[in-house]
């Protein structure tokens, strides 16, 4: 499992691994020895040998104070996420004073983000925050609940979570970790807004040497070309791709880049200005171009999502009871299309209040449909 656990996937959320290591005082000269022997087959990877020796460890001694580091080489060694999480719960539920305890918690978190079971992974990290306070996981807990409020389409939890952590946290590589978390909510809530791009801007400047700027970059690029601001679109990608060619992102910068040459872009400075904030809306509401007329067989809607899970989709009714709500299955997960307004117009008053209200940033889409069929357009 440590193995498999090194692949998950930061992207836009990084995060911090400390190294295993079992201190525990001598109970007979016997115990000690098959320990080393677990721990020198560990530093091999061989964890078939590992497992074996170490499921033999606890049915000869079960009682033995090693137990806990038993249990920590089964979590490491075992490919079986059941498994191994099992392993791990054995020191959270059994050994309060064993040193990896918040390790072993941790450890839970990020097999369930790998597995992406982002309701378990939701109770784990509230655990860990509840559980290990002072640890220094604590931060990182914060984090995995951050991840699985916005996989859950829990867009103002994530906000409250992450917000919380930056004004309580003093570690550059969590700040400038939450700071893109932000953003990549922010957008979910208010659009390309000036709350967006302030916490990109905040990113790219307080922290200039931190992992995310590559993906800070990005966005920016995107936010230009969402305002139509070309040269400033292009000269971020430019700058993402000179300065982090071998950054994930820099193939997608290299592409937009192409598209842009068309309207011959020109370098300019491109960190957002006080100028570019204060011209850009609180709530991004031009998003979608939407008809002006509507047939007796159309109606406007809001749609919201795509949320993850069924589940995701019925809290989400709950939240909105009071509206319309049609919920569409798509292959990965469900929409949601709130209202049936008569016209645009009205439409555009649910999106404004669904942002401010719930904090919920949808885009207005037109239905249309005939004797058999229903369209949905603007998506």
């Amino acid at each position: 499992m440590k193995e498999l656990l090194k692949t998950v996937h930061a992207g836009l959320f990084l995060f911090l691994f400390l190294a295993p290591g079992a201190d525990t005082s001598i109970a007979n000269t016997e115990e000690p020895v098959l320990l080393n022997d677990i721990k020198i087959h560990a530093k091999k990877n061989e964890n078939a040998k590992v497992l074996y020796l170490a499921k033999s460890f606890i049915k000869k001694y079960p009682t033995s104070t090693f137990i806990p580091d038993i249990y920590w080489y089964i979590g490491e060694s075992e490919s079986n996420p059941t498994k191994a999480t099992a392993a791990y719960r054995q020191i959270v539920k059994n050994f309060p004073h064993y040193k990896k305890r918040d390790s072993a918690q941790y450890r839970i978190c990020e097999i369930e983000y790998m597995n992406a079971r982002y309701d378990a992974l939701s109770r784990e990290s509230g655990k860990g925050m509840a559980l290990f306070p002072k640890s220094d996981y604590s931060d990182n807990f914060s984090l995995m609940l951050v991840h699985s409020y916005y996989h859950l389409g829990q867009f103002l939890q994530a906000k409250t979570t992450c917000t919380s952590l930056i004004e309580k946290s003093h570690k550059p590589d969590t700040l400038s970790n939450a700071l893109l978390s932000l953003a990549n909510i922010e957008i979910k809530i208010s659009g390309f807004s000036r709350i967006y791009i302030t916490g990109l801007r905040d990113l790219a400047m307080g922290f200039p040497k931190s992992r995310e700027i590559p993906a800070a970059l990005y966005l920016i690029g995107e936010f230009y070309e969402n305002r139509k601001m070309r040269d400033h679109a292009y000269s971020s990608y430019s700058a993402l791709v000179s300065k982090y060619p071998k950054s994930p992102e820099a193939e997608k910068a290299e592409n937009k880049i192409q598209q842009l040459l068309k309207h011959n872009p020109r370098v300019v400075e491109f960190l957002p200005n006080v100028d570019i904030i204060h011209s850009t809306e609180s709530i991004d509401i031009s998003q979608e171009e939407v008809p002006e007329k509507v047939s007796e067989k159309s109606f406007f809607a809001v749609s919201v999502g795509p949320l993850d899970s069924k589940k995701s989709m019925n809290d989400m009714k709950k939240l909105l009871v009071e509206f319309d709500a049609l919920a569409v299955r798509l292959k990965n997960g469900y929409m949601l299309y709130v209202g049936t307004c008569s016209t645009a117009d009205k439409a555009l008053s649910m999106k404004i209040r669904l942002a401010e209200e719930f904090g919920i940033n949808g885009n207005i889409v037109k239905f249309n449909s005939d004797s058999s069929k229903k369209y949905i357009y603007g998506e």
